[in-house]
């Protein structure tokens, strides 16, 4: 995918995460295929996860610079924030997109990382 440029290691994770459109993409219009997504959630998983985002894998096709909200649930504990559609593939009868998270309290910033010390995930090979 040409330059490495994330700042923070991508570890094998695989958690279920749910998403919806932002507040604010809603009001700045970004088309996130309407007639497919209105209001409601859609479910996912992470195939991958840091501190910074994650590659997810969905049955819905995603537009890249959407701004998305989402539940992430790690073991017992769901994390919510919003992030940026980065890019987006088709995969496996489904899509891939990489989300870069843009709006994380210090919490759930905290409890990703210690989720993924504690899991002992393995890090995830560049695609």
């Amino acid at each position: 995918m040409g330059t490495e440029r994330r700042t923070q290691p991508r570890f094998l994770s695989v958690n279920p995460i749910d998403y919806h459109p932002s507040d604010e993409a809603r009001e700045e219009g970004d088309e996130l295929r309407a007639e497919d997504f209105q209001t409601e959630l859609a479910a996912a998983q992470t195939l991958d996860l840091s501190t910074r985002g994650c590659r997810l894998r969905t049955s819905k096709q995603l537009q890249a610079k959407v701004e998305l909200a989402f539940d992430l649930a790690l073991g017992d504990v769901i994390h919510s924030g919003r992030g940026k559609i980065a890019w987006v593939k088709r995969a496996d009868g489904g899509w891939e997109a990489g989300l870069e998270f843009t709006d994380l309290d210090s919490l759930t910033e905290d409890g990703i990382q210690l989720f993924l010390l504690d899991e002992g995930a393995p890090p995830a090979t560049q695609d």
